[in-house]
């Protein structure tokens, strides 16, 4: 099956951190990066942080605000702001 974005998703059974997309433009170029491996971590310059800390929990930090985030069994995510 191909997903809205013309990719080919994995099994649904794989973890979810196996189903992500990166997309970047370099003029008319455009350089995407999907499902190749495990996604770990997104960084960009200082005001972006998004970092899967375990199997099923996330870290990520917006300018100053930070967020923890977890997956149960089913694929459900679950998010709070951190305190600061």
């Amino acid at each position: 099956m191909i997903g809205p974005m013309g990719e080919t998703p994995p099994p649904t059974n794989a973890p979810e951190s196996a189903r992500w997309r990166i997309q970047a433009k370099d003029g008319d170029r455009i350089i995407a990066l999907e499902n190749e491996g495990m996604f770990d971590e997104l960084v960009i310059d200082q005001w972006l942080h998004l970092e899967q800390m375990d199997d099923d929990r996330w870290w990520l930090r917006i300018g100053d605000v930070t967020m923890s985030g977890t997956i149960d069994a089913d694929g459900n995510a679950k998010a709070t702001v951190d305190p600061q």
